[in-house]
């Protein structure tokens, strides 16, 4: 009995080691030589994107590689592999090789059996191949800690130069300029940070991108908005209030990144896939932020309109296409006076005042008005709030003093002249065109009209007594 027993029990062992036991290792980890670390190398360059493996573009050389020898099914399997959790990020794990003999290239290792593969990479990608993970949620993983590393390593210091063009954007009715532009510069840096993944995972590195966005633009929107200080503000409005080379400039890139975010090719504004989707899906610039920024500007510079103004394209509709080609239309001056009105709400102003008071020499009249002209034209900068009727210390006939006159092909530009209250002379354009037949359009022109002016315009002057009368009231 006793003999039975133990033929049964080394039976059942023996039947059991042969179907479980089929790999037994026989060496313990090694440092490979350098024709397996070359090997190794050589699989891993190949078939990076081949298989799907999902590694960074890392100096391999420079990594720790092992090898070690099982014995599987009765035939030695030598299994190689570089050790990963030496490159200091999240997400990686080791990727293992193998070959039965020196004559046959190493592949990739699928015996999930090799104590080795527990937790590998090689484990993953099969359990993707069965359908028993999914790669989107391997994908991020690996890919977050790379989207974190390059956020943490931004330097807002070296888009120094870019300051006073975001504080421009910041000032302007369309605040999501700004952030359309630092979300590139942040698209721009990753990409080039991780060029190799977006060379060869664009896609991938695309969406984590945008799912991590979420966090990563407004922490890094508030950082931009921690640098544009007092001293931005006073570079910006001395460039504004002198070059008008620089509003063109300035408002030409306003201009670009506005079409790049509607032209249908693009999607979005950006200089590369990373940037582009996410500024589509956190900065889309909208109908509503067109109308609202073409409103604002049209209030600005036109002090008859109020609050009540509803923006209008004579018989065309009022859609983003129409508005942009409106704003290609917009002078660069009234760019210009737009700008300054709005940086005088956070305590910039232009002179208001020129030194030339009552007690100086009078200005002469250079071009021989006809009363009527002369009433046509101070009424009519009465009307547009150039000159404050509420001022004036005199009738309004009373402040002309002098003009001069500009002729230049069908059109006539009158400087005249006025002394509103007994204390400084002031300037008001008037720019009249000869339309043929008898008629003519006369428009007052803004005090950023590109032509030298002797004294500070009326409506600057105007004003400006207005609000120093308010002030000592208060």
């Amino acid at each position: 009995m006793t003999n039975t027993n133990t033929f049964i029990f080394a039976t059942l062992f023996f039947i059991f080691t042969s179907t479980h036991c089929v790999v037994q290792n026989q060496t313990n980890a090694q440092p490979c030589s350098q024709d397996q670390k070359k090997a190794y190398i050589g699989y891993y360059n190949a078939n990076i994107t081949t298989f799907d493996l999902f590694l960074a573009n890392l100096d391999l050389s420079r990594m720790n590689c092992y090898f070690q020898v099982f014995l599987v099914d009765g035939i030695h399997k030598t299994v190689m592999w570089i050790d990963f959790s030496d490159s200091g990020f999240e997400g990686y794990k080791n990727l293992y090789i193998s070959h039965s003999n020196a004559s046959e290239l190493p592949s990739f290792e699928e015996n999930l059996e090799i104590p080795l593969l527990n937790g590998s990479l090689n484990e993953v990608l099969l359990q993707e191949k069965q359908g028993d993970s999914k790669r989107d949620d391997r994908v991020f993983e690996f890919l977050k800690p790379l989207v974190m590393e390059a956020f943490n390593d931004f330097e807002v210091s070296k888009k120094y130069e870019y300051y006073e063009t975001l504080f421009l954007m910041n000032r302007i009715n369309l605040d999501k300029l700004m952030n359309v532009m630092i979300t590139d510069f942040f698209g721009v840096f990753l990409v080039k940070e991780q060029e190799f993944i977006y060379d060869n995972f664009q896609k991938d590195l695309v969406a984590a991108a945008v799912r991590l966005g979420k966090d990563i633009l407004p922490k890094l929107n508030a950082e931009f908005q921690q640098v544009l200080d007092d001293t931005v503000a006073k570079r910006t409005f001395y460039k504004i209030s002198n070059d008008l080379n620089y509003v063109k400039q300035e408002f030409v890139k306003i201009q670009n990144v506005l079409a790049a975010c509607e032209n249908p090719e693009s999607v979005s504004y950006g200089r590369n896939e990373v940037s582009k989707k996410m500024n589509f899906l956190y900065n889309k610039i909208t109908l509503d932020d067109l109308k609202n920024f073409i409103r604002d500007f049209e209030i600005t510079i036109d002090k008859k309109k109020d609050l009540d103004y509803v923006f209008e394209l004579n018989d065309k509709e009022v859609n983003k296409k129409n508005i942009l080609k409106y704003m290609n239309t917009i002078p660069f001056y009234k760019i210009q006076f737009f700008l300054l009105e709005k940086f005088e709400i956070i305590k910039y102003k232009r002179n208001d005042r020129n030194g030339y008071s009552m007690f100086n020499r009078a200005p002469k009249d250079n071009c021989g008005l006809t009363e009527n002209k002369i009433m046509r034209f101070l009424n009519l900068g009465v009307e547009e709030k150039a000159v404050l009727s509420s001022m004036l210390t005199t009738d309004l006939k009373n402040t002309f003093i002098g003009c001069d006159k500009i002729v230049q092909g069908n059109q006539e530009l009158y400087q005249m002249y006025l002394l509103p209250n007994n204390d400084q002379y002031c300037e008001l354009m008037i720019l009249q065109k000869d339309l043929g037949e008898q008629q003519f359009s006369t428009e007052v022109l803004l005090d950023t009209y590109p032509i030298k002016q002797k004294y500070v315009s009326c409506m600057r002057y105007c004003r400006g007594v207005v609000q120093k009368s308010m002030y000592l009231l208060i």
